[in-house]
């Protein structure tokens, strides 16, 4: 908070700047539903059009479990750093859309497929889930491949910070 006194000569004003901090933000942002929290996002910064466009396509339609895969739970199998291609390329190979957000995260977006072929999809991601295990380790290196083969969504650091 800035001070609300200062010291000046008698009978004049006190001008002086007020330091302000350069503090990074953190937005965190989810659909609330009746069920509980779903799609949870966390941005470094501030939210801007992009980050909001992707976010409203994941969330957007009735919950389904498949949106949020990547919390899943798969007992003690965790995922190999040489699976990311294959795993990666099953995902694509079912019809949803998996892509880089920034430099931090990923996301599976089976919410984007018409229900039909979300109800032939799931199935499969579920699979292809246990089928590698618990990822989130790995972060980190799947977002760097997912960047590398060029599917990424990245974000204007202007609107950042």
């Amino acid at each position: 908070m800035a001070r609300l006194r200062g010291r000046a000569p008698r009978g004049e004003r006190c001008c002086a700047s007020v330091p302000h901090g350069h503090w990074k933000t953190t937005t965190f942002t989810g659909a609330l539903r009746l069920s509980g929290l779903t799609a949870p996002m966390v941005l470094d910064g501030a939210m801007n059009g992009t980050a909001f466009d992707k976010m409203a396509r994941i969330i957007r339609g009735p919950s389904r479990i498949g949106a949020s895969l990547h919390a899943m739970i798969v007992p003690m199998k965790l995922m190999r750093a040489e699976d990311i291609p294959a795993f990666i390329q099953d995902v694509i190979a079912t019809g949803c859309d998996v892509c880089a957000i920034g430099h931090t995260m990923y996301v599976i977006g089976d919410t984007d497929l018409p229900e039909a072929e979300y109800k032939v999809a799931e199935p499969k991601l579920r699979r292809i889930c246990q089928a590698y295990g618990e990822r989130d380790h790995l972060l980190p290196q799947i977002v760097a491949y997912l960047r590398s083969i060029g599917r990424y969504v990245d974000f204007d650091e202007r609107a950042m910070h």
